[in-house]
């Protein structure tokens, strides 16, 4: 349209673009037909136009336009992370002056830096999986956003990292041999295949904080024993995998014994040869739960929380779930140790600091017991025979039925338990014999209490 200067000026108004491109409005302007039939002949004329003069299509292109999106994003958070490190090294200048700076709290400014997978922290360290501890001394949203990976491409990094802790992942040929076969592993199990959009990415963060915020203990075993990747199932990995016949199957089966009205789900998944906890999207972002007596999974746990004798599990919210498979993934990095010969060869050492040499036969000897046949028949004969928890000494219990699946579950709701929010469910939901079993692997005396220093 013409300015009251003379002079072209860009307008977005129907009547301007209707008359630079020799669209006839006619006398019915403003009505619904009339406008709708000229914004078609508007993108007749325009895309008439762009075929004359030889316009790339690459605006309409939706791969170019989801690499545009990316590019913006990653300089945008390169842009953050530069202004990051310029601020702390303003902070540390005015801390050496003797000064004080309003952008400074009481708590260490470093807490609120940000930091990609393989920086190094304020004090010098990686932040790569090539210990057992790299996570120490970070806060919940620093470890929350090393935990989460932006693409594929960076989780396969981080295991690499696990795999090969010393830096082995240069021998020749080894490291594309590994990849081929966990891309391979990928696109037989599409349900490890992660959602890796801004919102997924966002969305799994806050679960991740949200968790270890809510659990001093949870945190410290993070920052002790390490963490896997988590990272949103995609809606057609979570299909794939609940439409296999055996998990179809056991949900026919949970909905019949459970008198349920919507189909259950699976809210996540422990992938230990990926070093991968997947969360399904139908928990984390719908809210949805397996169980009838709630109506939606809380992001958190309620401090006050308690467990009926019965429940299915410890808790339906999102950091509980999270809890659970983390415990699965304990369970499973001890039982690699049982494998280890002189050194390490698949992973740096279980709680290299928390577990001493000495004490490490005692944790694989407690990973064994609840990865055995016999716990499981053990376990299973007092939940089938209604034996109340308190009256089995000697066989590790908790008050839900999951557990009683199998000597895993117990392990994994046990932990979940030892690591909830709430007194009463932490002193509760399970007995003696599985609370001394947790404390042994996780190398803790019973009035151990390290988390709150």
């Amino acid at each position: 349209m013409v300015g009251r200067d003379g002079e072209r000026v860009a307008s977005s108004s129907l009547k301007a673009i209707t008359e630079y491109l020799g669209v006839d409005l006619g006398d019915k302007h403003h009505t619904a037909d009339a406008d709708a039939e000229a914004a078609a002949m508007v993108m007749e004329n325009l895309i008439a136009g762009a075929i004359e003069k030889g316009w790339s299509a690459g605006a309409i292109d939706r791969e170019t336009r989801t690499e545009f999106v990316e590019k913006r994003r990653k300089d945008f958070e390169d842009k953050v992370s530069k202004f990051e490190e310029e601020k702390e090294q303003y902070l540390k200048q005015v801390a050496e002056q003797g000064g004080s700076d309003s952008l400074s709290s009481g708590r260490n400014a470093s807490d609120k830096k940000i930091y990609k997978y393989g920086q190094k922290s304020d004090d010098g360290k990686e932040l790569r999986k090539t210990q057992s501890d790299w996570l120490k001394g970070l806060s919940s949203k620093q470890i929350a956003n090393l935990v989460v990976p932006e693409s594929e491409n960076q989780h396969m990094n981080m295991l690499l990292d696990d795999y090969l802790p010393n830096g082995d992942n240069e021998a020749a040929g080894f490291v594309e041999a590994l990849k081929k076969n966990l891309l391979e592993r990928l696109g037989k199990s599409p349900w490890s295949r992660g959602d890796y959009s801004p919102e997924a990415i966002e969305r799994m963060r806050e679960v991740v904080e949200a968790s270890l915020n809510s659990s001093p203990k949870l945190k410290w075993a993070f920052e002790n024993f390490g963490a896997p990747s988590f990272v949103m199932m995609t809606k057609a990995g979570a299909d794939a995998y609940e439409n296999q016949p055996h998990v179809r199957a056991k949900k026919e089966q949970l909905m019949s014994a459970r008198s349920m009205k919507n189909e259950p789900f699976v809210m996540a998944l422990q992938m230990a040869d990926m070093d991968l906890i997947v969360f399904n999207r139908k928990q984390v972002v719908d809210q949805l739960t397996n169980d009838p007596d709630f109506e939606k999974s809380p992001l958190v746990s309620d401090a006050n929380h308690t467990v009926r004798p019965g429940r299915a599990n410890i808790d339906v919210s999102s950091s509980a779930t999270l809890s659970h498979e983390y415990g699965h993934w304990l369970h499973m990095k001890a039982m690699r140790e049982s494998e280890r010969t002189g050194s390490s060869v698949t992973g740096a050492r279980f709680g290299r600091e928390q577990i001493t040499e000495s004490r490490m036969p005692r944790v694989v000897s407690v990973a064994e017991k609840y990865n055995s046949k016999d716990m499981d028949e053990m376990m299973g004969n007092a939940y089938r025979s209604s034996i109340p928890m308190d009256r089995t000494p000697g066989i590790p219990r908790t008050l839900t039925s999951y557990a009683h699946t199998n000597g895993r579950e117990m392990l994994a709701e046990g932990l979940s338990a030892f690591f909830h929010p709430s007194e009463n469910v932490q002193k509760n939901a399970i007995n003696e014999t599985l609370r001394r079993d947790i404390l042994e692997l996780l190398g803790l005396e019973p009035d151990d209490a390290p988390w709150e220093k």
